[in-house]
């Protein structure tokens, strides 16, 4: 969650909901392949 440029503080609201929905797609992308991966462990 890096490489973003400082010097635009204006955009911090755009820049925290744009980084959330990001962080929310990789959590549902990652969680659905976290579950496949313990069922394949742990099955």
């Amino acid at each position: 969650m890096g490489g973003q440029a400082a010097g635009e503080p204006e955009h911090g609201a755009t820049e925290d909901a744009r980084a959330w929905s990001v962080w929310l797609a990789w959590l549902s992308l990652s969680s659905g392949w976290y579950g496949r991966l313990l069922s394949w462990v742990y099955g």
